[in-house]
């Protein structure tokens, strides 16, 4: 009796080692699938500002808060000539029809 208990509770403690691997590991599959995406929206970013007239390069990184369900962008241009503030304002309302948070810098200087 007492090897069937013993037994009983072996079974008992693999079953829950192992629900416990899967749920570990459910949640890396999670992490890695927004990280895929967040660095492909990124690649997105950087492709849009890229394809400007004026602009030399653009750096983008898009992060995910799984909290407040919400992605946000840090884009970084380099451009060839000045950038005016209407321009700024219409590349910042762009980012913000899709990215809650927004913050961009250009040429070294946050916007």
């Amino acid at each position: 009796m007492k090897k069937h208990i013993i037994a009983l509770a072996a079974i008992v403690c693999l079953f829950l080692i192992s629900v416990s691997l899967y749920k570990v590991s459910a949640n890396k599959r999670e992490q890695s699938k927004a990280e895929e995406y967040s660095e492909y929206l990124s690649q997105i970013v950087e492709d849009d500002f890229t394809g400007i007239n004026g602009i030399e390069s653009a750096k983008a990184i898009v992060s995910y808060d799984k909290a407040q369900d919400q992605y946000s962008v840090e884009l970084s241009l380099i451009t060839d000539e000045d950038i005016s503030e209407d321009q700024v304002e219409i590349y910042k309302s762009v980012l913000r029809k899709t990215y809650d948070g927004v913050k961009l810098t250009i040429n070294g200087v946050l916007r």
